[in-house]
């Protein structure tokens, strides 16, 4: 936990610790060789898309995935149309 002005906020725990996200496999993002403007993600961040990516490939349409979804959307905003 970490505190933010007046507030207690709950860091999130890695999805690769828990137990209900253990049957999918991240997908991780290409950059691919040399590429000219990687973008920087936080590492919560890049695990986050990582399972987004693997629970799209396979269509997985459950409440785990729409949470995650949340979740990505909450940390950028400007994927609201994933």
């Amino acid at each position: 936990m970490r505190i933010e002005g007046s507030e207690q906020v709950e860091e999130a725990v890695s999805l690769a610790q828990q137990a209900e996200w253990q049957d999918i496999t991240p997908i991780e993002q290409e950059e691919g060789e040399g590429s000219m403007c990687p973008i920087a993600y936080t590492d919560e961040y890049r695990e986050l898309m990582g399972y987004l990516r693997a629970v799209m490939a396979v269509g997985e349409v459950s409440e785990r995935a729409l949470a995650l979804t949340a979740r990505v959307i909450e940390e950028n905003p400007g994927h609201y149309t994933v």
